[in-house]
């Protein structure tokens, strides 16, 4: 999958992989999503910063986690009620973008 006019279709799949992934682990955290879904770390989290500007996920600090004070809290990731609704959506026109990049 690498021609131009692949991306968009290949950029949607990952998207849906993503949605699926939070929605089978509510409250999963960025280091988890990142190993279940093997994307580079750095272009996940700013793929999650868009999600949750957009109000497709929401994130919250896990205060229970037991970090050194000086790190940073672990977030655990949700859908929204709008994510859903674009889970949805995508669900239905997944099977198309599979059988056209097939």
């Amino acid at each position: 999958m690498g021609t131009r006019l692949e991306w968009p279709f290949v950029t949607l799949l990952r998207l849906h992989e993503t949605l699926k992934t939070i929605k089978e682990n509510p409250g999963i955290t960025t280091n988890k999503l990142h190993q279940k879904l093997d994307y580079p770390k750095v272009s996940l989290i700013e793929y999650l910063d868009i999600l949750e500007k957009k109000g497709i996920i929401s994130r919250t600090e896990n205060s229970n986690a037991p970090v050194p004070y000086y790190y940073k809290k672990p977030k655990q990731h949700y859908l929204t009620p709008k994510g859903e609704k674009f889970l949805k959506a995508l669900d239905s026109i997944i099977p198309f973008i599979e059988e056209f990049l097939s």
